[in-house]
């Protein structure tokens, strides 16, 4: 019935003609679709439009779920049964799209809710040739707005947005007549685990293993974390960004830090799983028998991972004991500014003093 009226006299996509030939053919084919009796003769060019839309249906596509058919019924055998259509106006649908952990997103550039997709189907096995429309987020999370017939729709995300998991969620919903219906959606934001940061090593031997009297341990470094992504041969300094986290970390006895709390020295929370970002790493405090390395480190925290393992190499300091000849009659401050630039060996200096002859 609902094809009857649909693609017969006067239907949204009628099929017949406007005369009155073709009224009275769809008047014919619904009230035999109505009854199920074929009537036995129709004329002519309607012939062949009247005995496919009844004996073979299929053939014309299912009209639009906003098209209604009704039946009027009578209170009395002596009346007729009535049929009518009403299409209904159509619906739209909208999203909006938040991150699952705002903590360390805002304010990071790594993530951004714009460039997400979702396609939109009208069948829950979301066949490609069931697709109906597509809505794509902005930098803000919101969508475009697509119009729909009223009915049962299903949504699933085809791309996801920089920085974030792509959503395996299948959102069921119902567009109404003249209404709009809001999905609101979220992705998690891709984070890392790091366990160990940096390991040290001697720059002589390139062993973890340290030379004579001398020790890894104790060894500190300050870490910070920029919520971007650095060159490795950049330094952000002077740029009109800071760090959002700062740590400081210890070395063991191995001079291994890892991203644990028994490490850290001090400094602000640690995160349970790292944001994409930068890391800045610059030893602040070398271990006993070794100098600081005074390089930065710059790690970048990718989609990928961290990447290699960082090795920190140091300078071993042999304590072999100085000689510095002073005049005896130096003043003590005279004295300090001979020593100025001495490297201390253990935190001793080894002085050997002379007697200077006078003429």
């Amino acid at each position: 019935m609902r094809k009857v009226l649909y693609y017969g006299y006067n239907g949204p996509a009628n099929t017949l003609g406007t005369d009155d030939r073709a009224h009275v053919l769809t008047a014919i084919a619904a009230s035999d679709a109505k009854i199920g009796v074929e009537a036995t003769y129709v004329k002519e060019k309607y012939n062949e439009f009247y005995r496919s839309i009844m004996n073979n249906p299929g053939q014309y596509p299912m009209p639009p779920s906003n098209f209604k058919v009704y039946y009027a019924i009578p209170v009395s055998s002596a009346m007729q049964t009535l049929v009518f259509y009403e299409m209904e106006k159509n619906g739209y649908v909208t999203a909006d799209k938040i991150s699952a952990d705002t903590s360390i997103t805002e304010g990071n550039t790594c993530y951004s809710l714009e460039g997400a997709e979702y396609g939109i189907y009208a069948d829950a096995a979301l066949s490609e040739a069931s697709r109906v429309g597509t809505l794509r987020t902005n930098q803000y999370g919101k969508t475009n707005t697509v119009e729909l017939s009223p009915g049962t729709y299903y949504a699933r995300e085809t791309v996801a947005p920089k920085g974030y998991e792509k959503s395996a969620e299948i959102h069921s919903f119902t567009v109404i007549s003249e209404q709009t219906t809001t999905l609101h959606l979220t992705n998690i934001p891709k984070t890392r685990d790091i366990d160990v940061l940096l390991r040290k090593i001697d720059a002589e031997t390139e062993l973890s293993k340290p030379q004579g009297q001398a020790s890894l341990k104790g060894a500190r470094f300050q870490v910070q974390f920029y919520p971007d992504l650095w060159e490795n041969d950049l330094k952000p300094v002077g740029m009109d960004i800071g760090p959002t986290r700062t740590w400081v970390f210890e070395t063991d006895e191995e001079g291994v830090v890892r991203m644990q709390e028994m490490y850290q020295v001090k400094g602000d929370d640690l995160f349970h799983k790292f944001p994409l970002g930068t890391l800045i790493i610059q030893e602040i405090q070398a271990s006993e028998g070794y100098l600081i390395n005074e390089e930065t480190f710059i790690r970048q925290i990718t989609e990928e991972g961290i990447g290699e393992e960082l090795i920190v190499k140091e300078t071993y300091i042999d304590p072999v004991p100085m000689q510095i000849e002073l005049p005896k009659t130096g003043s003590r401050a005279r004295l300090f500014m001979s020593l100025a630039g001495a490297i201390l060996c253990s935190n001793y200096i080894y002085l050997t003093m002379k007697k200077k002859r006078r003429n």
